[in-house]
């Protein structure tokens, strides 16, 4: 998956692993639309219960008898893109509420695996957030160090 780049300076600074790993799901409404959102990793679903303008959503449509799903050009409405963008800071927000304590298990796991994770999605993925969005790619209420995370919080 390319990187999106960051032509609008509001953009989530995790948006990049947001699309390609993470898991979600929502029943998302609007004045003019209803929609059950799914994703698994890459892969997203949208089940529309109301949306009158159907015609904003191009090439996104898989067919139940001869569907393919595959890699070509689609045409969104910008408010899903705003809410993919919502979806993903409201991750963030979710990840700055985890503990001192299961951070620093993530933090162990995450070193005794390095090598699996050089060249892997979330690799890429986390070096296209750092690419966009410098140190904001990373979680602001910690830093890790060189014996595991530090809760800067109780630091200051």
């Amino acid at each position: 998956m390319e990187s999106i780049s960051n032509r609008s300076g509001d953009l989530s600074p995790n948006l990049n692993r947001y699309l390609m790993r993470s898991v979600d799901m929502d029943l998302a409404r609007g004045e003019k639309v209803n929609f059950i959102y799914s994703k698994l990793g890459r892969f997203v679903i949208v089940g529309f219960i109301r949306e009158d303008r159907l015609s904003r959503w191009q090439g996104s449509k898989v067919h139940v008898k001869n569907g393919r799903i595959e890699p070509c050009r689609y045409t969104l409405p910008r408010e899903f893109f705003e809410y993919l963008n919502s979806r993903a800071r409201r991750e963030t927000e979710l990840f700055s509420e985890i503990s001192p304590r299961q951070l620093e298990k993530i933090d162990r796991s995450f070193r005794a695996n390095a090598d699996k994770f050089v060249g892997s999605d979330a690799y890429v993925a986390m070096q296209n957030d750092l690419r966009m969005f410098g140190d904001a790619a990373f979680a602001p209420d910690y830093t890790l160090e060189e014996n595991g995370p530090k809760d800067s919080k109780k630091s200051s």
